[in-house]
């Protein structure tokens, strides 16, 4: 004669181990889309000067940046000589190619990545704008030919 045995129901701890399998599931299936379907993204959250760059391409990012004035005044300091202009006289422009790629390297690996995903829900990175200066004005300005853009006290 042969016994048969008798289906347990789900008891609790089954319940918890499945719930965290689902759970490590969905995390890790959310890190897989992150790497293959937004990998040309610019991870949430992320904001220059005031505008919001996150979860976007960077055709759009570039297209957002578009938004970002140059203006108000800057006193430059080169060799112990100071100036103070506009910064438009100055010949400062935002390199809108070298701040997406600054917005894009903050993406990190994966633990890295599981913690600004989370922290991105509840609040902004902000990533500084890359400012580029004319070499031509800062020689007009300074008169000399060595006025080396980075080593400028702005």
């Amino acid at each position: 004669m042969r016994l048969i045995r008798p289906v347990r129901p789900f008891t609790t701890t089954r319940i918890i181990v499945l719930l965290f399998v689902i759970i490590a599931a969905a995390v890790v299936g959310r890190f897989v889309w992150d790497d293959v379907i937004d990998a040309d993204e610019i991870p949430r959250g992320v904001t220059v000067a005031g505008v919001s760059i996150g979860n976007t391409d960077r055709e759009t990012a570039t297209e957002r940046l578009a938004e970002v004035q140059v203006d108000g005044d800057a006193t430059l300091t080169f060799a112990g000589e100071s100036r103070t202009a506009t910064l438009a006289d100055w010949g400062v422009t935002l390199d809108t190619e070298a701040t997406i790629d600054a917005a894009a390297a903050t993406r990190g690996g994966f633990p890295v990545r599981l913690l600004r995903w989370g922290a991105a829900v509840v609040r902004d990175r902000t990533v500084d704008p890359v400012w580029t200066v004319d070499r031509a004005i800062l020689e007009a300005h300074f008169g000399t030919d060595s006025a080396d853009p980075d080593a400028l006290e702005i």
